[in-house]
């Protein structure tokens, strides 16, 4: 994209957000319902009212006292059922080392439904809601409190991959996210980072779950989705926002479009 592109920002901000260094915790009384994935972990909790949660494949109403843990690269959205009250926690790599440390190869649950339990939860991100300023300790006492909380109710997942104990693939897909419209595929990552394509690609697959293809197509639509949220975008051409996004024929954004969002991209107004 050229400096003048009136896009930027938008995927900036984007970028911006899904940093190893970020912790913030909010509270809103909206959600938007747009598809997307991020490498930190994010927790969605209910305050108050209903949501329709969508993660990975499953989807799966949120009643008020419940959490939705949203690990890294897994496909999310949320669609508020009448009004809202809602928590959302965005907690970067960097204040994970204790848990990655102690919890090796392991994922925290999905859905945590104990609504009883997770009052003590709620209370504790109401007092860190919107603080922006903490000190580095306190954000990270803030983490570990939170995420031992979840682990003593609702424990851990074993993940069968030992990919969290190297820092290449995370910083791989940071390149991908940070360059998604450039030319990119397994040959052109593999020399960028000095390793055989063959290595990386064993690095990667456990670590983004997916084939390495369909995972850039995958940013990429959400990336074209995310313009489309914006009125003001709303008057560029579909195919010049995809080709900006890295698409580089129609037919390809239509099919990995329909594959993110349950409709073709030719049918996107």
């Amino acid at each position: 994209m050229k400096d003048n592109d009136n896009t930027k920002p938008i995927l900036n901000n984007e970028i911006i957000y899904d940093t190893p260094t970020r912790m913030h915790i909010r509270s809103q009384d909206s959600c938007i319902n747009l598809k997307h994935f991020h490498r930190n972990i994010e927790f969605f909790g209910v305050y108050k009212g209903e949501v329709m949660a969508t993660v990975a494949n499953e989807k799966r109403v949120l009643h008020a006292g419940e959490i939705v843990a949203t690990n890294p690269f897994e496909a999310h959205g949320f669609e508020q059922i009448g009004d809202i009250t809602v928590f959302v926690a965005s907690i970067g790599s960097l204040y994970l080392s204790n848990f990655e440390s102690i919890y090796k190869r392991s994922k925290l649950p999905r859905f945590l439904t104990d609504a009883e339990y997770n009052k003590t939860i709620f209370d504790k991100m109401t007092l860190v809601d919107d603080k922006y300023n903490l000190p580095e300790l306190r954000k990270f006492a803030v983490v570990n409190d939170l995420l031992a909380d979840i682990v003593e109710r609702y424990g851990v997942i074993a993940v069968d991959s030992d990919i969290a104990d190297d820092d290449l693939a995370a910083n791989v897909v940071q390149y991908i996210y940070n360059h998604y419209a450039d030319e990119l595929s397994l040959t052109v990552l593999a020399d960028k980072f000095g390793v055989s394509p063959t290595s990386l690609s064993k690095k990667l697959s456990p670590f983004i779950g997916k084939d390495l293809r369909a995972f850039i197509n995958d940013i990429r639509a959400i990336k074209v989705q995310y313009i489309l949220s914006d009125p003001s975008m709303r008057d560029l051409p579909l195919k010049d926002i995809a080709f900006r996004c890295g698409f580089k024929n129609p037919e390809t954004f239509y099919r990995v479009y329909a594959r993110n969002f349950g409709r073709g991209g030719g049918e996107v107004k």
